[in-house]
Order: structure tokens, then C-alpha cells, then sequence
């Protein structure tokens, strides 16, 4: 039986990337004050990362809609299809349960939810395994298995050379932006873990003077990777670097 996959904009994957892979995309909306956009449909990433750097405010997201979710699966579970969708992590958004209401309209259908615990690269990285497995014969069930196992195992790690959006979000005071821009300025970055249920702060030297670089570290049996990814615009030059991980006893 077919499986077709589904995830959201929050994995940061590039539209031809996901065509490639034959994954479904379902866009989250984004709100600079009033004004709602679509990546893809009349905002860039580079319009974003424009809009970002001029902002008083943080720009805010709406959570895809089980309406939307719905629409989207009933041509595929029409056709017979399997489905696995893998949504940002649920502590971030509620679009995961999204997804799981929308799968109650298909009581037949075998549509496979993951709580992927993840966003931006290490949401991207479990949507290329997915699809790998797909292509590889396993069916839904095993597929989202395989994946839950794995997203346990994805740590995101962020060093960062610019306060500014630490402290419009409110995890940084003004007084601890002050400080830490002092501490910045000789030379280090704060770097935090950035996995959903474990967050932590330290001061460590910075290699470089991107505006953020994600590591992500995986652990799994048959994936050792460390990354080191370009976020931001004013990171773009940077190259992504694949590295082996060292075994663990």
C-alpha cells in the first residue's frame, strides 16, 4: 500500500527539496502585526528575514487548522493511501493536535500522527528518514515507529551573536541582554539547548560570528551525524558540514 507522507513549513525544507522527496506541505501562517503571510505564496525567506530585521515586535504563527488537515488527507485516504504526518513538536504548537482531530474524521483510514519533539532542521532531518523508509518499503505503522524512536534522539544546539530577538521574546531581560552583550562582545555566545523539554544556558567560545548556527547531534544506531547549518540570512555563506560522530562506548 502507498504511503504518503505530510509535515509542515516549520521544517524549513526547500520547496524543491520537498517535491523531490514527494512529501505534502501544509504552510503555517505568519502575522507581522496584522498582516498575515504565507511563505511560498506572498512572503519569501528572504522577505522574512527582511520584515524580521526592521520589526519592533516579533512576528507571531497561527496553528494549521484540523479543517486544513482534513482537506488534505481525503484525496490521499480516498485513494487507499497510508499517511504519516510529521508536524512540529506539540509543546510548541497545536498543530499536532490539529492532525489528530482531522484523523478522526477517517476512522478506516491508517493515518499515523508522530509527536516529533522537533522544528527547523531537526524536523528536516526526520522527514528525509521518513520519506528514506518509505522508498525503502515499510509501511505507515513502521515509518512512524522508526521516527518516534529516532526524534528522541535529535538534540538542537544554537550559538548566538545577537540578542535582539532572546529579548523580544521575553527569555532574556533587558539588563541580562546588556550583560550578555558585553560578554559577547569579547569574544563568546550563549549557547542553549533548544530540544523542547530540556533548556539550558551557558557561555562558551564562539567559532564563528553568524548570527546562529544550529548543531544538531543525533544518536541513533544506524545515523551519526553532527551539522552544523546556516539559520540566519547574514549566516548564508557558511556551508552545511557533515561530520561523523564519535562512537560511544
Amino acid at each position: 500500500m502507498a504511503v504518503r507522507i505530510f509535515t509542515d513549513s516549520a521544517c524549513d525544507l526547500e520547496f524543491s527539496e520537498l517535491e523531490a522527496l514527494q512529501v505534502e506541505l501544509l504552510r503555517i501562517p505568519i502575522f507581522f502585526d496584522e498582516e498575515r503571510y504565507i511563505e511560498g505564496e506572498n512572503l519569501t525567506r528572504e522577505e522574512f528575514y527582511e520584515k524580521l530585521a526592521v520589526s519592533e515586535r516579533l512576528p507571531k504563527t497561527a496553528q494549521i487548522t484540523p479543517v486544513e488537515f482534513e482537506e488534505a488527507f481525503r484525496p490521499y485516504v480516498e485513494a487507499g493511501e497510508e499517511i504519516v504526518v510529521l508536524p512540529l513538536a506539540k509543546e510548541l504548537s497545536g498543530t499536532y493536535q490539529s492532525a489528530c482531530i482531522a484523523k478522526e474524521q477517517f476512522p478506516e483510514a491508517v493515518i499515523q500522527v508522530v509527536d516529533t519533539r522537533q522544528v527547523t532542521f531537526g524536523l528536516a532531518l526526520l522527514v528525509r528518514q521518513a520519506a528514506a523508509l518509505r522508498d525503502a518499503g515499510h509501511t505507515g505503522p513502521e515509518i512512524a515507529e522508526q521516527i518516534g524512536r529516532l526524534a528522541a534522539r535529535v538534540r538542537l544546539y544554537a550559538v548566538i551573536d545577537d540578542l535582539k530577538y532572546l529579548r523580544l521574546g521575553g527569555r532574556l531581560s533587558s539588563a541580562g541582554a546588556v550583560l550578555s552583550a558585553a560578554v559577547l562582545a569579547a569574544g563568546s555566545a550563549a549557547v542553549s539547548g533548544a530540544h523542547p523539554w530540556h533548556r539550558e544556558t551557558v557561555i562558551a567560545p564562539a567559532s564563528s560570528r553568524a548570527n546562529i548556527l544550529l548543531f544538531i547531534l543525533i544518536s541513533s544506531p544506524s545515523l551519526h551525524l553532527a551539522d552544523c547549518i546556516p539559520f540566519s540570512r547574514d549566516a548564508a555563506r557558511f556551508s552545511a558540514q557533515k561530520r561523523t560522530a564519535p562512537s560511544r562506548p
